[in-house]
Parts: structure tokens; sequence; C-alpha cells
């Protein structure tokens, strides 16, 4: 079975929800408790994972106002490069299933 890191974990979680990236209310999952609940990742390896792809520019993090709770809260989105990385690691995933099978 293939593992992935949390890093690669994060990157496919967001591009999975890219089409929610455009909504003007920004989605939980693209905060980093939704993706520890979502992806099933520690809080330690997200916020790790996330300190590494911003730090290669592949994740950039946004500041939000939520009326809910009247506080401001991180959202993470793919830049650019982070979606090609994706692709490009989405297109490894798909070849090495098939030499498995």
């Amino acid at each position: 079975m293939l593992k992935l890191s949390a890093k690669e974990k994060i990157l496919i979680l967001l591009h999975d929800h890219i089409n929610e990236q455009i909504s003007s209310k920004p989605m939980l999952t693209f905060s980093q408790s939704g993706m520890e609940e979502e992806a099933n990742i520690s809080h330690r390896l997200v916020s790790e994972g996330l300190k590494m792809l911003k730090k290669e520019s592949l994740v950039e993090e946004k500041r939000f106002h939520l009326l809910e709770t009247g506080r401001f809260r991180s959202f993470y989105f793919l830049t650019s490069d982070g979606i090609v990385k994706v692709k490009e690691l989405k297109k490894e995933i798909d070849e090495k299933t098939l030499k498995l099978k």
C-alpha cells in the first residue's frame, strides 16, 4: 500500500476541494482543524506540513474574520505552484498504483 506524507495528504485534500476555494465564505476544510479532521492527521503533523508547504510557496495562508465567532481564523489555499505539484503527485500515485496491480 502506498504511504503518503502529511504534506502530500494536505496537498491532495486542498486540490480535491479546489472548486470551493472560489467561494467568498471559506469552508472549514481549508482550516487547520478541518484538515486534521478530514484527512485524519494529527495537529502536529498538519501544523508542520503547512509550515513546509508555505515555505515552499505551494500553499498560502489567508485570514478571514468569522461573524459566528467574532474572531479571525487562518485558512490555507493552493498556489499555482501548489496546483502543479499536486497534479504531478497524483500522476505519480496513479503510475505506482498501476504498477502494483
